[in-house]
């Protein structure tokens, strides 16, 4: 039978309990005092030190929650708290210091005691951590903020690489004849690297977005390093030495553009980290499965791969920063410094590219990031993209509502020997299909266009020959194309701007294939 308990002995059970349920709880529970010379700290519970750094005996201390406002903030939150009084109860969010000197968001909800006659005499508050959730809330911010931008950024750019196309198309072109006097040709040359540059730049700017079409092709890492070592080191500068220590590790699929983006960006980091000076080394080596407890590790993947080192000697991170450094408008720089773009733009590069990318760093040890993607084929099958065709005498419809890009993709057809109809829009392209149904070979058609998407137009030829090839061409970004809706299966697909003779190429391959 159990004992009688007395009220001293359950008022002190129920103390007891309520003592281990705060002590186990990540709330802090205190009581102010209101006397003449303000809140005065009566009493805080035993984990204030979990949340604060600071122990009971110096949360006590006069004046402490003032003390431990962020400066920022102290002027808002001493306002609001006046503001008690009127409403009875309250919750506040700000930044408070812990005795380590950094500084944690919290929520504080207060509620005012009054005694018999109406007089304030307590605020009893419960404090918690919520630097987790305001970091998150911060995290979405950014990648809204980089959406919006991605999606401006990517319909200007439909317009831009339309222009490009045409500038590069008609380049290209007049280069490819023979009997263009030299003067001219060294003036379509120039116009010519300055299209490359230009369509090179708008796709460097979508990067970070991850909302470039990227175009992935067999490609040699070590070609792609030797290639643009000496920009790495003038991009370097004085006093910091790029040095490449290249092993053979075969081929990769990249785009090569994406790739030279890579390194400049790792480069730059690099530079960045070594205000004295001191050396960069970029190296290439192979590697069977990957380094840490990712998901392929996991799964026991056993695959090759190809890996892109850049190493520096600078002053190297701490962990947290390390944690950090991928994310959009992350930056240990000063303000006006840097836009803490440079290493999110390679993370989201790599990551569309179906890469992996890992850091170790320390303190006053330098950094190295390496970038892993996988082992292709490396046999003459990949060099033979790069052979010439043999021209053509197949039947092409190209629907395109630019007329001056339209009119450049049927004349080079049609230098290369194809025949070719043309239309448009989808709406014109289908009628132009119905009256040659039986000699049409391949539709090239644009994507984003009035009344009848490409999409829309190539499942209608669909319907008609289940068989059709068909390649779409878009100036329009990767988030945008697929707002039109999924490519069908068996398309292929070319960005704007591209070289005429790399869409002949294309053109060539697809109808040779069975």
């Amino acid at each position: 039978m159990s004992q009688p308990t007395t009220p001293d002995l359950e008022l002190a059970l129920a103390r007891a309990r309520l003592h281990q349920v705060v002590l186990a709880s990540n709330t802090v529970i205190y009581m102010l005092r209101l006397d003449r010379d303000g809140p005065q700290v009566d009493w805080v519970s035993e984990n204030a030190e979990r949340l604060t750094g600071y122990s009971e005996a110096e949360v006590r201390a006069e004046g402490f929650f003032k003390g431990i406002l962020h400066p920022d903030e102290a002027e808002r939150i001493l306002a609001k708290q006046a503001a008690l009084a009127e409403h009875g109860e309250q919750s506040l969010e700000y930044r408070a210091l812990r005795k380590n000197g950094e500084y944690v968001w919290v929520r504080d909800s207060r509620r005012l005691l009054r005694d018999r006659s109406g007089r304030a005499r307590y605020i009893v508050g419960a404090m918690i951590d919520i630097s987790d959730r305001k970091s998150l809330e911060a995290r979405l911010l950014e990648a809204q903020r980089l959406d919006a931008l991605g999606r401006v950024v990517g319909g200007i750019a439909h317009d831009f690489n339309n222009i490009l196309t045409t500038i590069i198309a008609t380049s290209s072109a007049a280069l490819a004849k023979s009997d263009v006097p030299a003067d001219l040709r060294e003036d379509f040359s120039v116009v010519l690297a300055a299209g490359r540059r230009a369509a090179e730049l708008t796709r460097q700017m979508l990067a970070f977005g991850r909302r470039q079409m990227i175009r992935l092709e067999p490609l040699d890492v070590n070609a792609a390093v030797a290639k643009i070592l000496p920009v790495l080191q003038r991009t370097a500068g004085p006093g910091v030495d790029v040095r490449a220590e290249l092993a053979a590790i075969g081929t990769i699929e990249a785009d090569s553009v994406q790739l030279e983006q890579v390194l400049l960006n790792l480069v730059v980091n690099a530079r960045d980290a070594m205000p004295n000076g001191g050396a960069i080394t970029v190296s290439t080596r192979t590697a069977v499965g990957l380094p840490s407890d990712t998901y392929e590790t996991a799964l026991g993947t056993q695959e090759e791969f190809c890996v892109l080192e850049v190493r520096d000697t600078g002053i190297g991170m701490d962990a947290r920063t390390r944690e950090q450094i991928f994310e959009p408008f992350f930056t240990t720089k000063s303000v006006g410094q840097g836009s803490g773009l440079g290493l999110a733009t390679v993370f989201a590069i790599v990551q569309q590219s179906g890469g992996h990318i890992f850091v170790q760093s320390a303190p006053n040890e330098g950094s190295s990031f390496s970038v892993y993607f996988r082992r292709v084929r490396d046999t003459a099958e990949a060099s033979e993209l790069a052979l010439a065709m043999a021209p053509g005498n197949e039947t092409v419809l190209v629907v395109e509502d630019e007329a001056p890009i339209r009119t450049l993709i049927c004349r080079f057809l049609r230098d290369a020997g194809y025949h070719v109809l043309e239309a448009g829009n989808g709406a014109e392209g289908l009628r132009v299909l119905e009256q040659n149904r039986a000699s049409v070979d391949l539709v090239l058609t644009d994507i984003v266009m009035p009344e009848v998407t490409g999409i829309d137009f190539v499942a209608q030829v669909r319907s008609w020959y289940p068989d059709m090839r068909a390649l779409f061409i878009s100036g329009y970004s990767k988030d945008l194309v697929e707002d039109q809706g999924a490519l069908p299966p068996g398309t292929e697909f070319m960005a704007k701007p591209f070289e005429l003779s790399d869409l002949v190429q294309r053109v060539r391959q697809m109808l040779d294939r069975p």
